[in-house]
């Protein structure tokens, strides 16, 4: 648990991409009273900020200044929530709207099913819905979205769907081709809404397979899969 709680380190370099998962998270450790996940994730910020300060005693105060100049809540970012920002600018507070409504749908999502929690399994889910709803996140943060989409893969029971992904994927590739900025591009505003809808329709006939041990069997096969929808 300790480990697993260092891991979260990753996570929280981009804190705004795990708003419902990261409640759900502390409502988790909260019920099952696995306190030493919260203990590791502190120890490992801890070090690392304790680490980055020696190297650099002005580091927090030239982060402040760069933040200040950044203003995320005035960039042009291609995402949901920016954009819905956008089309009401006297109202910016709405950027973080789609966030809020995340966050109070994930917590019924997990006292629903939080004698059965399966973090491969829920977890996916939830984290998918958290980078739909994020208040900001450019198209490279949707790499977060590779381990659930990978579980979507191995569970699966329809090639057409694992076609559908990879066809997506190419897609994607296509952009810096026809000189399309992928970091700045509204045309991919489709991708993260449409990882949601293609794990909610890979996964809805799986429902009943532990995926702790349906995933270690099946991740292998799933990138000849992956080759055959191709």
């Amino acid at each position: 648990p300790v480990a697993a709680g260092a891991a979260l380190w990753l996570c929280l370099l981009k804190p705004q991409l795990f708003l419902p998962f990261g409640l759900v998270l502390c409502a988790w450790i909260w019920t099952t009273r696995q306190y030493r996940v919260l203990a590791g994730a502190t120890i490992a910020l801890g070090v690392s900020a304790a680490v980055v300060w020696i190297v650099d005693p002005h580091c927090w105060s030239q982060y402040r200044g760069m933040m200040q100049l950044m203003r995320y809540d005035r960039a042009a970012i291609p995402c949901l929530s920016v954009i819905l920002r956008n089309k009401f600018p006297s109202v910016p507070f709405l950027q973080y709207f789609p966030a809020a409504v995340g966050s109070v749908w994930a917590l019924p999502f997990f006292w629903r099913r939080r004698d059965r929690w399966d973090w491969m399994k829920h977890g996916s889910a939830l984290v998918l819905v958290s980078l739909l709803v994020a208040p900001y996140s450019w198209f490279i943060d949707q790499c977060v979205a590779l381990p659930a989409l990978l579980r979507g893969v191995a569970v699966t029971r329809s090639r057409l769907m694992v076609a559908a992904l990879a066809m997506a994927s190419a897609l994607i590739e296509l952009g810096p081709l026809m000189n399309r900025d992928l970091m700045h591009s509204k045309l991919y505003l489709w991708t993260t809404p449409f990882y949601v809808v293609w794990y909610i329709v890979a996964s809805r006939r799986v429902s009943d397979v532990d995926s702790s041990k349906a995933v270690p069997e099946l991740v292998d096969s799933s990138y000849s899969r992956i080759g055959v929808g191709v």
